[in-house]
């Protein structure tokens, strides 16, 4: 009998630990990435220029945690979205990525690292 409801107990848990969405330490921002995503569009689209974020952007970018948004990223995002467009937004946003460096897969740290030297020597 011991044993069936050890099996049991241990059984839950696993479900448990499959279905929580986030692991455990890290912030739970997927609904702010969605939003942002969403609703900021013309900013991070990876074709054209950059365009400076409408007000409702603004709004959704000021009330989500960027840091947190940057680490969640995935490689599916950046075919998706301009990361660099990304980094610009949050600027504008007043929300900059203090150290881009550490929150985004690597291409897109190459690619933030090329655009930061670029956009500081041409504006």
């Amino acid at each position: 009998m011991a044993i069936k409801v050890f099996k049991l107990i241990v059984l839950v848990l696993v479900f448990i630990m499959l279905a929580m969405h986030t692991t455990i330490g890290e912030k739970d921002c997927y609904n702010e990435k969605f939003l942002v995503k969403a609703v900021c569009h013309n900013s991070i689209k990876l074709s054209g220029p950059y365009v400076p974020p409408n007000d409702p952007c603004r709004a959704a970018v000021e009330a989500s945690d960027v840091l947190c948004i940057c680490g969640i990223f995935k490689a599916a995002d950046e075919v998706a979205i301009s990361m660099t467009k990304f980094v610009e937004l949050a600027k504008d946003c007043n929300k900059p990525l203090e150290n881009p460096v550490t929150t985004t897969t690597t291409k897109s740290i190459i690619a933030m690292g090329i655009y930061e030297n670029w956009h500081s020597v041409h504006q």
